[in-house]
């Protein structure tokens, strides 16, 4: 799954035949377009034919046109001059629906992923999404509703509106040293000091070795100190710990495991917000939900 997208604006000039009022969407419309065309075929018709009727976007298998402003609207849903779903609405169409197959299929993948994409833009809620049919009546978008699969398509939007509202964190592979490597110095931390997954910036792993503990060291990148584990440990030119070479290289050795910082998840109306490790940061979270009024605050260890 994956898709450019352009855009190919409708003149200005047409604006009074396909695009005559201002927009501000509360609404996204699904359609297919019942035939087998690409978008840019899709795109090319609309954008020339002499009629009123249009539409916001085309997707197919490999890309994503858009057409006309989403702060204009467009006659697409069939519900009149002052239908929410002509006034209000984005009317996006699927290509290829016509025979389906696996061009449709990744269409259809595509304007899933556009869609979510929009509602976050938009800050609309996954149940902005509407079909065709729920403003006129019409039978579209028809290959989604004859295989039975309005619902699924419309909680595939959902979960992946989710994934880009809440997003995991990732973590960094870490790689341990060879088999053959060998502890060339030991250091001893002065203060909590976060692990890294590469002697870099912003590859931390979620781990941290507190103060005082000693670790073996096998390497040494840039003021950077890698652990038998395979995470960095940063220096800060001394800050962080003290440094004792080996005068005699021994083989690694396993050691204690590094300690996760403790995390509190702040969750607010059902929802979690946050996942903290230090404190005011937790106090932060629940005063933010506070003066949002909120009904319900809960505070749990991860």
């Amino acid at each position: 799954m994956s898709y450019d997208i352009r855009q190919q604006w409708l003149p200005k000039s047409k604006y009074p035949l396909k695009a005559p009022y201002a927009m501000t969407p509360k609404y996204v419309t699904i359609h297919n377009t019942w035939n087998d065309a690409p978008a840019k075929n899709e795109a090319n018709f609309m954008l020339s034919n002499p009629k009123e009727t249009g539409f916001h976007v085309a997707v197919d298998d490999v890309e994503v046109v858009e057409l006309i402003p989403f702060n204009r609207n467009a006659w697409h849903a069939g519900d009149g001059l002052e239908g929410k779903g002509n006034r209000e609405s984005i009317g996006i169409e699927i290509c290829y629906s016509k025979s389906g197959g696996k061009r449709y299929e990744e269409a259809e993948a595509n304007a899933i992923e556009y869609t979510a994409h929009v509602l976050v833009q938009l800050g609309l809620p996954p149940s902005a999404v509407k079909y065709h049919q729920e403003w006129s009546g019409k039978n579209c978008p028809h290959r989604i509703l004859d295989e039975k699969r309005g619902a699924a398509f419309k909680r595939a939007i959902a979960e992946r509106y989710e994934e880009l509202k809440n997003p995991k964190p990732i973590v960094p592979q870490v790689v341990k040293p060879p088999a053959s490597a060998v502890k060339i110095g030991s250091l001893i931390t002065k203060q909590d000091v976060p692990a890294y997954a590469r002697p870099e910036w912003g590859t931390q792993t979620g781990q941290v070795v507190r103060k005082g503990q000693t670790r073996h060291v096998y390497a040494v990148k840039n003021g950077w100190y890698q652990l038998f584990s395979g995470e960095w440990l940063p220096s800060q030119s001394g800050a962080n710990f003290d440094y004792v070479p080996v005068k005699k290289s021994e083989p690694p050795r396993a050691e204690p495991p590094d300690v996760k910082p403790s995390l509190k998840r702040v969750i607010v109306d059902g929802k979690q917000v946050g996942a903290f490790s230090q404190q005011d940061s937790v106090l932060r979270g629940v005063s933010e939900a506070l003066d949002g009024k909120a009904k319900n605050i809960r505070i749990e260890d991860v």
